[in-house]
């Protein structure tokens, strides 16, 4: 049987991973845990990103995760989370140093205000805009665009975070890491092309982003379902519902 891997998780506090103390864990995703962490070189805050104890016997689990710290460290912009360093321990275990962003996500600030308020909801949109456009420039395509990926600081500076699916966007070796027709991201911002497992590009990142300004101008989704796929249906199908009609 498989141990817990939330309590595997929770045992790596205290613990010193890629040169940083683990102090607290943040939260937990499909491509690791993050974690407050202490980097003992320089005496600073840090995000800790760990590749999940379940996940480490995945070669090409493994392979992405290294390649997203090292596409994500190649940008330097405002609105992008940064990445210092990414290393490998002796157990294998993967750690990724990221800026730590104290604050809250966009999907988290939707949850306790619902609808924000227009001039909110599009500053906040335009910095999530503009630092996908940096990495557009380099022909990275994030592919899991959706509020929850958007952090949010004090004073009201946004970043996008979390390029687990984020992929090189051109031929050559990097397509082979996602499986042909495997549908990758979250079927409530995912874009007709994704839901139908088509090749994504530039457009795909911007059509979720369009569904998250819908959402954090109306304080709902425009689609909903009870199952995934009737999400994706919709998506690939429906008219998007009038946003002039939906906010409260």
């Amino acid at each position: 049987s498989h141990p817990d891997p939330g309590k595997s998780l929770e045992s790596l506090v205290g613990r010193t991973i890629g040169g940083c103390t683990i102090e607290k864990l943040l939260g937990r995703g499909g491509m690791g845990a993050v974690f407050l962490a202490q980097q003992l070189s320089l005496h600073r805050s840090v995000a800790l990103k760990v590749m999940l104890p379940d996940r480490g016997g995945d070669p090409q689990f493994a392979e992405r995760f290294v390649r997203e710290a090292r596409l994500v460290a190649a940008l330097n912009h405002p609105n992008v989370v940064q990445v210092f360093d990414a290393s490998r321990d002796a157990d294998g275990m993967l750690a990724m140093v990221m800026e730590f962003v104290p604050g809250r996500t966009l999907g988290q600030l939707i949850r306790d205000q619902g609808a924000l308020p227009p001039p909110v909801a599009l500053a906040l949109i335009r910095q999530a805009a503009d630092g996908l456009a940096a990495a557009h420039a380099k022909k990275l395509v994030h592919r899991d665009i959706k509020p929850d990926n958007l952090m949010v600081d004090g004073d009201a500076r946004l970043k996008v975070m979390d390029f687990g699916l984020a992929r090189a966007n051109e031929g050559g070796g990097d397509n082979q890491l996602t499986m042909s027709g495997m549908i990758l991201g979250t079927p409530n911002y995912l874009s007709p092309e994704g839901a139908r497992g088509e090749p994504t590009d530039i457009r795909s990142d911007l059509y979720s982003l369009g569904v998250t300004m819908w959402q954090a101008i109306a304080g709902r989704l425009p689609f909903t379902g009870p199952t995934p796929v009737q999400v994706m249906v919709q998506h690939l199908e429906a008219t998007p519902p009038d946003l002039a009609l939906a906010p409260p």
